[in-house]
């Protein structure tokens, strides 16, 4: 176990070195007018506001546009330095001085382009009541064969769960062939002995689909039969039919890519057609034939609004591909384990930049209230998400915060449902007074090249909740220190299992840790009789 524990320290001790070290030095800042000067070193910067450390300790929060353009200037380029140096972390938002715009990327849709001039990257202000109009926009997705698509798309995709289905075959039919059979009334005649057949879901409405391999010597699914309308008929919609077919791997192992599937969906009265993607995986042998199909929402809606000469812009992401936008997150408890249900989500004034960032959030659940800028709002979004309501609403705020250098958590509550949220070192994050439960969270410690130390966790349904009391600051209990529990199960035939499991303080069971990119080592074990002879040991297998 002495490894186990060695390798839970080292991820602890390189969170905590991560986030170490002085802020930026002491300098003179000055008011924007002039008047108003003081001694202070900056420690963070997050929701629009500048925290600085006074000589005597003390700390204040001053707002990023009641500064001078000089130290505006000199936020954004120490807010670069941190993100260059690993210690993006430390800040909750991307700077709003001019020089560190979000950088416009090449083949983005309009949505992923640089911000017009009179657009704030972060929400000071309070956005007031707003009736927003969405546009279904198509993302910018691109073939395995050309270049990948932007960054923000990628993003983007990478919030969105697909529809699968899976079949392993040697010969007999996959499991989707019952219900297809019960819906689908006339297919065409197809090139394959055993094309696979299955059933998306969009609601109430179903999709029967097949894919065929056409040519005497294709490889891979190169055609697509989707009954779009639903009314049991392949042949009535014409084929999709692709050249995005590569080899993958050794032997007959293919990946297939279909784009522009439209599926006509009525949703609250209105009309639409929504746009999917998908990819297959093949894989095929004399004894065994596999394949694995992603079906994925290849569509947003976009809008935006205008508050005192600033813009406002939203992504809503249909999250889980089922052609809706307004799904609800929602946490479930089953058999004493939580697990987060997570409806759709939308994203505010997103960029290429902060799609590369690694810091706090910078999309939101689609829930009953969210908090922008630390401003709450009730939130409506309409089944088609061509309409999305916001309305402030007064609530008693509370204050959280947290050790780790940059977190992640997602926290539920009776009466305000569910929330994440997330910050750095010592940052106040607002939350509505009450009692809050966590669910899950991740801790950062930086990431450089794809490559974070990091440690995720999710709770239990019994966890105790936090009480958050208006205008107090409330610790998070979660994370450092963890430890290590192993327990002892008898088999049968004078055997015993043994399982690890590390948790953190608040009782939290580890679901993933890494240091810079990789898992820590398999821990070992060793079992002594009372002598402290060694009798046995091995190694934990993850998973």
């Amino acid at each position: 176990m002495s490894t186990g524990r060695r390798a839970v320290r080292a991820v602890v001790f390189l969170l905590v070195l991560a986030g170490l070290g002085s802020a930026a030095g002491s300098r003179k800042w000055t008011s924007r007018d002039g008047k108003f000067t003081t001694q202070a070193e900056m420690v963070d910067y997050g929701q629009g506001k500048v925290r600085l450390r006074k000589p005597d300790g003390k700390e204040i929060d001053v707002p990023l546009k009641q500064l001078s353009d000089e130290d505006r200037h000199w936020v954004a380029e120490e807010m670069r330095r941190r993100r260059k140096s690993g210690r993006a972390g430390e800040a909750s938002e991307t700077s709003e001085a001019g020089s560190d715009r979000p950088d416009e990327t090449q083949n983005a849709t309009a949505w992923a382009t640089k911000p017009s001039p009179g657009e704030d990257a972060a929400i000071a202000e309070s956005l007031g009541s707003h009736d927003v109009a969405l546009k279904l926009v198509a993302l910018n997705l691109s073939s395995r064969r050309r270049k990948r698509a932007d960054p923000l798309t990628e993003h983007v995709l990478g919030m969105t769960n697909p529809q699968t289905f899976m079949a392993r075959s040697n010969g007999g039919k996959s499991p989707y062939e019952a219900q297809f059979g019960k819906l689908v009334k006339k297919e065409p005649e197809y090139a394959m002995k055993s094309p696979f057949r299955a059933v998306a879901h969009f609601g109430a409405k179903q999709c029967p689909f097949a894919l065929d391999a056409v040519g005497e010597k294709a490889k891979g699914y190169n055609r697509l039969y989707f009954d779009a309308n639903g009314n049991g008929d392949l042949t009535d919609d014409a084929p999709i039919d692709t050249k995005d077919v590569e080899a993958s791997g050794r032997g007959n192992n293919f990946l297939c890519g279909f784009r522009d599937i439209k599926v006509p969906l009525e949703l609250g009265g209105v009309e639409v057609d929504h746009l999917m993607s998908m990819e297959v995986r093949h894989s095929e042998s004399p004894a065994m034939a596999y394949t694995y199909v992603r079906l994925t929402s290849a569509a947003v809606r976009e809008g935006q609004i205008e508050q005192e000469g600033k813009k406002v812009r939203f992504l809503l992401v249909d999250h889980n591909s089922n052609g809706r936008f307004d799904d609800l997150v929602a946490v479930r408890n089953f058999r004493s384990r939580l697990y987060v249900a997570v409806g759709d989500v939308f994203l505010v004034n997103p960029s290429a930049k902060k799609a590369r960032a690694a810091a706090a959030p910078d999309y939101y659940f689609v829930n009953r209230s969210v908090c922008l800028g630390n401003h709450f709002y009730k939130i409506e979004i309409s089944p088609s998400g061509d309409r999305m309501k916001l309305e402030p609403v007064e609530l008693s705020i509370g204050y959280v915060t947290h050790s780790s250098p940059a977190y992640r958590a997602v926290v539920y509550s009776d009466e305000q449902g569910v929330l994440m949220i997330g910050g750095a070192r010592g940052q106040k994050v607002a939350l509505p007074a009450g009692k809050w439960k966590l669910a899950n969270y991740t801790i950062q410690a930086g990431s450089a090249a794809g490559a974070p130390t990091m440690v995720a966790a999710e709770c239990s349904g019994d966890a105790q909740a936090v009480d958050v009391r208006k205008d107090d600051t409330t610790e998070l209990t979660f994370g450092e220190p963890f430890r290590a529990e192993v327990t002892a199960k008898r088999t049968g035939d004078q055997k015993v299992s043994l399982s690890l499991k590390i948790v953190g303080k608040g009782g939290e069971r580890c679901t993933d840790m890494r240091i810079k990119g990789k898992r820590p080592p398999n821990p070992t074990f060793e079992i002594r009789d009372k002598a402290g002879k060694i009798v046995h040991g091995g190694k934990f297998e993850y998973g």
